[in-house]
């Protein structure tokens, strides 16, 4: 029950870190499941979810160094944006959200946002988005390799990274081990005084284990093994006296196999998760425990017939399990679903259909979609329908009324348009969404307990746009995204719209880089506006500029880099529970055998 409380009070580097997309068709990757018209923004960069989203406009809540960090996309709180690992969703069961913090990424993993109605087919909890983890091992036959990163900057920090990878032409092995530590000792302001704030020291740990096997026809099976431990102290900002920790363990386990025949392609995903909690306060120095298990089974399959028609299938099936202090007994759920998705392509028009049957739920997402692109234009839109179960926690956590919590559900839609030349893209859509019975925790006592609330709404705009010129022979992208929207709360016996909680309404990302012979250089300008802090929507925290930037220099095997975040903010401070990302320096090193 504590570490929930403490969930539901926390809640209110080199390389170019966006690059659109051109495409992603539905299962060329079974772990996208999006159609051409999906507008899908990879990655790069960074050790952990948290770190790579800093250099992105999307917004991340983020309490600190040490404290929780979470993502909404498009007005959308973290409940209702999946994380997704190798098809497997890595939202938490009981708490219906996942702690970036947590999740370290090792050298091979790849990071795409699916935003809006291209993610809804992933089923509850995909409202906004979702962001999508994968792993694409390579069989080039180079034997073995070593990887050795190091990492060090203020405020404590250290990183140590080693994999090690074996290759052939038909097998890939590898095994890694990612090591983070940060004492994070650093000021904050509070009552208009800035206090030496201690005890938030944050670390992590990262083993993992692969092997991938290719088969015939570009067919391969492949399983993940990680365990995953994170430590962190929670420090009292008002007294510095003291401190409360929190520990998570995971282990996740994939295997996947995808096969192609002459006229079908098909899979499978088998995949298991198991987290830990263990929270310690100062009331309760023995803490309090908690622990969740996921077990997941996916069977997929493709085929193309009449040469313009395609039908693909997916049958899933979850089993959820949640077990905290407060419960008298282990809570659990099966959850059984089936994806059917049609569509017509021929001469660059696409129109489709995807339908998700979530059994136990009685509920059905639906999805029809449009694109058509001629030479380097694009037109595409969707429109359908999406949904989130309460979680474990909000189920069952509090009164016995709350096992009455309705289903949050909406419809989406969007439309949008691209154009690619030899020097530019641009990519622009408009989106609205309007979801009912959305569920939000509020006091009750002295605890909290989950209730309904009557609906929420949402518009917006997304764009994107890359730029690429030479100055003499000096070449140099300029890449930027900008996000608008305006999310709005309408509360149970009220008549008037207010502004949704901790969603800003602008944010954009600029940046600049350039390489001169073994010199890569980046520059970026992240904006966040204010976000309400309460459905009144009279109190909010700061918006706040964030500028980045980076130097690597390569000789051979041998990189080092230099990156710095938040550099310029003259005003810069940390206010307790309220978003401002810490000035940081970091010198790195990488060398490749």
């Amino acid at each position: 029950m504590l570490l929930a409380l403490i969930y539901i009070a926390l809640t209110p580097t080199p390389s170019d870190s966006v690059a659109v997309m051109d495409s992603v068709h539905m299962f060329s990757h079974p772990h996208y499941m999006a159609h051409n018209g999906s507008r899908v923004v990879q990655l790069n960069e960074g050790n952990t979810l948290n770190e790579r989203l800093s250099f992105s406009p999307y917004f991340t809540k983020n309490y600190g160094p040490s404290g929780i960090s979470t993502l909404g996309l498009r007005g959308t709180q973290a409940s209702q944006t999946q994380i997704i690992w190798h098809g497997i969703p890595l939202n938490n069961p009981m708490l219906g959200e996942t702690d970036l913090q947590t999740l370290t990424l090792n050298p091979a993993d790849h990071l795409s946002i699916n935003q809006s109605g291209n993610s809804s087919v992933y089923g509850s909890g995909a409202v906004g988005g979702s962001l999508i983890i994968h792993n694409e091992p390579t069989f080039n036959g180079d034997g073995y390799k070593q990887e050795l990163d190091l990492s060090m900057g203020n405020f404590g920090y250290s990183r140590f990274l080693g994999q090690s990878t074996y290759s052939t032409k038909k097998m890939n092995l590898s095994f890694g081990l990612n090591k983070s530590r940060s004492t994070n000792n650093y000021q904050v302001f509070i009552d208009e005084q800035k206090k030496e704030l201690k005890h938030a020291e944050l670390n992590r740990l990262n083993l993992n284990i692969l092997a991938a096997f290719k088969l015939k026809n570009k067919s391969q099976i492949k399983t993940i093994l990680e365990w995953n431990t994170t430590n962190r102290n929670l420090p009292n900002f008002f007294t510095n006296v003291g401190t409360d920790k929190l520990e998570i363990k995971s282990l996740r386990w994939m295997t996947e196999g995808l096969f192609n025949h002459e006229k079908i392609s098909h899979g499978f995903n088998v995949g298991y998760i198991h987290e830990d909690y263990l929270f310690i306060s100062q009331a309760n120095p023995e803490g309090s425990k908690s622990n969740s298990d996921l077990l997941v089974a996916k069977y997929w399959g493709k085929k193309q017939f009449y040469k313009v028609f395609r039908l693909d299938l997916i049958t899933e099936m979850q089993y959820q399990s949640g077990t905290t202090q407060s419960y008298s007994s282990t809570q659990e759920q099966i959850l059984p679903s089936t994806v059917l998705s049609l569509n017509y392509e021929k001469k660059g028009l696409i129109i489709g259909t995807q339908n998700r049957f979530n059994f136990k739920a009685s509920k059905r997402i639906s999805k029809l979609y449009f694109d058509y692109s001629y030479k380097n234009l694009r037109v595409y839109s969707n429109i359908g329908n999406a949904f989130r179960r309460p979680t474990l926690n909000q189920l069952y956590w509090g009164s016995p009324i709350a096992r009455n919590l309705q289903v949050e559900e909406g419809i989406f839609g969007e439309i949008g348009g691209a154009i690619a030349l030899k020097k530019l893209t641009v990519d622009v859509s408009l989106y609205s969404r309007a979801l009912s019975n959305e569920i939000i925790w509020v006091p009750d006592g002295n605890s909290s307990k989950a209730i309904n609330l009557n609906r929420t709404r949402a518009l917006g705009h997304s764009s994107t746009l890359n730029y690429r010129f030479r100055i003499k022979t000096t070449p140099i992208t300029l890449m930027g995204q900008y996000e608008f929207v305006q999310a709005e709360t309408l509360r149970k016996e009220s008549d008037e719209w207010e502004n949704t909680l901790f969603i800003p309404k602008h944010s954009y990302l600029i940046g600049l880089k350039t390489t001169l012979k073994n010199i890569t250089i980046g520059i970026r300008n992240r904006f966040t506006s204010y976000r309400y802090t309460n459905y009144d929507s009279d109190d909010y925290a700061e918006g706040f500029f964030l500028w980045s930037g980076y130097i690597n220099y390569t000789h051979k095997d041998l990189s080092v880099r230099l990156t710095t975040n938040n550099a310029l903010n003259t005003r810069y401070y940390i206010q307790p529970a309220q978003q401002m990302p810490m000035r940081q320096y970091q010198l790195g090193l990488n060398l490749t055998i």
